[in-house]
């Protein structure tokens, strides 16, 4: 009976954001007659649940003078944190971020041809959330309109999920995904009459990321429940 070597690559799906599932499928298998050498993939499949999120949330103001824009950007500032303190959220978990500042010129009034011009003062702001209280900001993030009722006009508001402790679930995901390409070599051999040899080498592949309900209905990065495949 002749001896075949495998050569195992143990796809370890690798990366970070919420939900995901590392499938153990059969691989890619080549075989070469004059080495007598399979090379066989394994995947592997993992449900895990994000444990951290950032939430930012940007806000604008627009003033004819900067005085009043600045005392409006407060007021907004005050109601955006009171709302983050009423849906959990501790004053470590959040930040005021950058500020942006635009002077432009709209018309404010026109007679025949003549027009006349008025500055205006717009300023953005971004308060940053970041949170493992995962279930906390989705809800938040959907009462939104509790805000706009507060005449807070908001620019963008999208949280972001992501696993952080890969680490902690790569071991065993490994040794699942090399069992799983050991038993691909295994059916391989005895189909040809032959046996599976020692390994003759290994390495770790890559992580695609999707969103379990698929990137044409949700971005993967908006998901909590992900795949990792």
């Amino acid at each position: 009976m002749k001896a075949v070597s495998v050569f195992l690559s143990a796809l370890v799906l690798a990366a970070a954001i919420v939900s995901g599932s590392f499938f153990l499928r059969e691989g890619l298998m080549r075989f070469n007659a004059p080495q007598g050498m399979v090379s066989v993939k394994g995947l592997a499949e993992k449900d895990v649940e994000a444990d951290l999120g950032v939430w930012r949330i940007s806000h604008t103001v627009k003033e004819w003078d900067l005085p009043a824009a600045r005392q409006k950007l407060q007021a907004n500032q005050q109601i955006i944190e009171a709302f983050l303190k009423q849906n959990g959220f501790d004053p470590e978990e959040y930040a005021r971020k950058s500020i942006n500042l635009f002077q432009g010129r709209d018309v404010v009034s026109q007679t025949g041809d003549t027009q006349e011009y008025k500055n205006y003062f717009e300023i953005t702001q971004t308060i940053t959330v970041r949170s493992t209280k995962i279930r906390e900001i989705e809800k938040a993030a959907q009462n939104t309109f509790a805000l706009i009722a507060q005449d807070v006009l908001l620019t963008n508001s999208d949280p972001v999920y992501m696993y952080t402790k890969l680490n902690e679930i790569k071991p065993d995901m490994i040794t699942e995904a090399t069992r799983n390409a050991r038993d691909a070599a295994t059916r391989f051999a005895q189909d040809s009459s032959s046996k599976v040899g020692k390994i003759m080498s290994a390495d770790q592949g890559w992580f695609n990321i999707y969103s379990a309900y698929g990137s044409e209905v949700e971005a993967e990065q908006a998901s909590i429940e992900k795949k990792y495949v």
